[in-house]
């Protein structure tokens, strides 16, 4: 029974996170096929190591990968932090950090180091959340709008910000989150939240279309040095 149970709550855990990184994916996905196509990425650096953003970016890419993370826990090609790199400068011709942003104590000292890293013309991407509950605690500093991102990774060029959620999923993942309280009826609703919003993801994927989009969980920032 209690193995049912352990099954459920991870399934319902792993729909919450379907729900709230839905777009997300897909974002990712459509720009590593297609820069793929056009570029040849030889050597990509990936920002906060492990899970399936990871798994996606390996899955689309043939290049030579090093992932940095300050948790050892997460199998990291090197142990270090984004704001304080050991690379030469113009080493990586794609870096990616994705939902990684709020957890940097400093972000301007990020940005000046991932653009310092990135060869001319290289291409970075990052995603970060926007409305949504603290999680890593108490590694969670920050929340951001898309004029904040722009003012933080000012020195890149062709920066474009897009929503990744609009209000219905946005809400819609609020109240997926309960699931990660620790109390266990809070848990329970997350679980029917979880499952009640991914069977209706298409319905809230088409209202979403026409609401506006001051409301989101997050942006996803594309920019050029």
């Amino acid at each position: 029974m209690k193995y049912l149970l352990n099954l459920i709550y991870g399934k319902c855990i792993a729909a919450s996170k379907r729900i709230s990184r839905n777009r997300l994916y897909k974002l990712v996905k459509k720009d590593l096929n297609t820069q793929n196509r056009n570029i040849k990425f030889k050597k990509v650096l990936f920002v906060g190591a492990g899970g399936r953003l990871e798994k996606i970016t390996r899955e689309n890419l043939e290049c030579e990968l090093i992932t940095i993370d300050f948790d050892p826990i997460r199998s990291p090609t090197y142990i270090m932090s984004v704001e304080d790199m050991s690379f030469d400068n113009e080493t990586f011709d794609l870096i990616l950090m994705l939902e990684v942003l709020e957890h940097v104590e400093n972000p301007f000292n990020a940005s000046k180091e991932l653009y310092r890293v990135l060869k001319k013309d290289g291409i970075l991407i990052v995603s970060t959340p926007f409305i949504f509950g603290i999680h890593d605690a108490p590694v969670d500093y920050w929340r951001f709008t898309k004029f904040g991102l722009k003012n933080i990774f000012k020195l890149f060029k062709d920066v474009k910000i897009e929503e990744r959620s609009g209000f219905c999923i946005t809400i819609s993942t609020l109240l997926c989150r309960l699931i990660m309280c620790k109390s266990l009826i809070h848990k329970i609703l997350g679980c029917f939240f979880s499952v009640i919003s991914l069977l209706s993801l298409p319905i809230l994927i088409l209202l979403d279309s026409f609401m506006p989009k001051i409301i989101t969980t997050g942006y996803y920032l594309k920019a050029r040095k």
